[in-house]
């Protein structure tokens, strides 16, 4: 419960920060203008301002809607840090100043969010189902369907909170059609490896994850290591490696890596559980545990 509240302290820290910055940044326009131009802004800070009521109310326990919403906030900040520091190669010198102290409020947003974002997931463990004579707790990887859905989840996500820093990139880099695509390609390759390996090394989830309630294990059902998302990262630059998971129950990046995806459930759903200790890094219990292959 301790954690929780600790993580929602900085969430909240984290909005009253937003709402400042974003009032300063209106100041002077007419209700109309600010409608117009921050539509997408303030939908955000409702939703964050929602969420983290919702969490209150609920005495620290729903937390799905708030992890959604900080994990968007974690990976923009990561994204907008990337373009502020190719604006800073770009822009020359002059700029500099400028750019160091915006990137310096990004930085202090990933300060705050990243431990509140850990903090949420330690509610977090895998469900387990008990077995049968050989006293196994068995974990079952997802279906192929969901495994469908986080792809086209996580590829919207991506190119969405990546879609301004593009942007801004093609305004100096473009000179025709095809360096646009050839700049684009390369650049959400980037994207897209950077958002696997930082939130499936730091939280073991990517944002359609947390929308599906599952989480990545290892084959014992406990949390990944880093070097299983180190290598299940590298293994998704494979060609084609994306729908791999639609020719067997797991992906290549699964496979060569040894790590699975299965359902999660909130620690106090299920009392006896012996994972109570998931994501925290303590000794875990010694009870057997096994994966339906």
């Amino acid at each position: 419960m301790l954690k929780s509240k600790i993580a929602a302290w900085l969430v909240s820290i984290h909005l009253v920060l937003l709402i400042s910055v974003s009032f300063y940044g209106l100041k002077g326009l007419d209700l109309v203008s600010i409608i117009r131009i921050n539509l997408v802004t303030i939908l955000f800070l409702a939703f964050g301002i929602i969420s983290l009521v919702q969490f209150f109310v609920s005495g620290y326990k729903k937390s799905q809607l708030l992890r959604l919403f900080v994990f968007y906030q974690c990976f923009k900040a990561v994204a907008i840090c990337l373009n502020y520091y190719l604006m800073q190669i770009m822009e020359g010198v002059e700029r500099r100043d400028i750019i160091f102290f915006l990137m310096l409020g990004q930085f202090i947003e990933i300060l705050i969010l990243f431990p509140a974002l850990g903090l949420l997931q330690t509610s977090r463990k895998p469900c387990i189902t008990n077995g049968d004579s050989a006293g196994l707790n068995i974990f079952e990887p997802v279906n192929k369907s969901k495994r469908l859905l986080h792809l086209v989840i996580d590829v919207l996500f991506v190119s969405f909170v990546a879609y301004t820093f593009l942007r801004s990139v093609e305004k100096t880099f473009i000179v025709n059609v095809y360096d646009r695509i050839i700049l684009t390609s390369g650049l959400m390759a980037v994207f897209f490896g950077i958002y696997y390996l930082i939130m499936e090394l730091f939280f073991k989830v990517t944002f359609a994850k947390i929308i599906t309630n599952t989480v990545v294990v290892d084959k014992r059902g406990k949390k990944a290591g880093i070097f299983h998302i180190i290598g299940r990262s590298l293994c998704r630059f494979i060609p084609l490696e994306g729908v791999s998971f639609l020719f067997k129950d797991r992906g290549w990046h699964d496979m060569l890596s040894g790590t699975y995806v299965v359902n999660d459930q909130y620690s106090w759903e299920k009392q006896t559980d012996a994972f109570d200790t998931y994501f925290t890094g303590e000794p875990e219990s010694e009870t057997a545990t096994s994966l339906i292959p």
